[in-house]
């Protein structure tokens, strides 16, 4: 079934579909691609996810064990030049560890973007950092630049940015903006 023919399906009936057998689950987009509609990306799902996750649940291992030790070592070797890498639970939990091994303190404040994710600041309110809100670009949804220059001050320590729905942040400007400021600079693919 193409797209095509199944954007005027309700909700109900496309969730009956996706649940058949012969129908991969990425087969609908969130929403209706229109004019006017912003589609930013559509869901990915490998046929072989399935197997994957029965294969996850049949072992001892769910949580902790030989399958993460396979991915950190991957991971390592196709992204990180073998450095080493560690595993965490959620994007939240690699956030917090990142903004702590960065030394940030309650009473600092960072710069962050307005239009993102709970877990990009959720571990900034834990540690008692202030967060100032930069607004994002109308034509990507990214931090603004701009406005990043306009809220920086001598208390900032550092700088978050957020890709959004697969379109990078201006990274040269970013980077720029931290460095001439001597503060540190996170990017966030979370929402990408």
């Amino acid at each position: 079934m193409s797209s095509h023919q199944t954007e005027n399906l309700t909700l109900h009936e496309k969730v009956k579909i996706m649940n058949r057998k012969e129908s991969p689950m990425n087969e609908f987009p969130l929403m209706k691609v229109e004019k006017g509609n912003k589609v930013l990306f559509h869901p990915h799902i490998p046929k072989n996810a399935n197997n994957y996750i029965a294969d996850t649940l049949s072992a001892r291992w769910i949580g902790q064990g030989p399958k993460v030790d396979q991915f950190e070592i991957e991971y390592s070797k196709k992204f990180c030049n073998n450095y080493t890498t560690l595993a965490v639970g959620s994007g939240t939990d690699a956030l917090h560890l990142a903004y702590l091994l960065a030394g940030l303190k309650p009473g600092d404040e960072v710069i962050s973007a307005l239009f993102t994710c709970t877990a990009t600041n959720i571990p900034l309110l834990y540690m008692g950092v202030k967060i100032k809100f930069a607004d994002v670009q109308s034509d990507t949804l990214n931090i603004d630049v701009n406005h990043v220059r306009e809220l920086i001050s001598d208390k900032t320590k550092a700088i978050i940015c957020v890709h959004y729905g697969g379109l990078p942040c201006d990274m040269d400007e970013l980077h720029a903006i931290a460095g001439d400021n001597g503060v540190c600079f996170f990017m966030t693919n979370m929402r990408s």
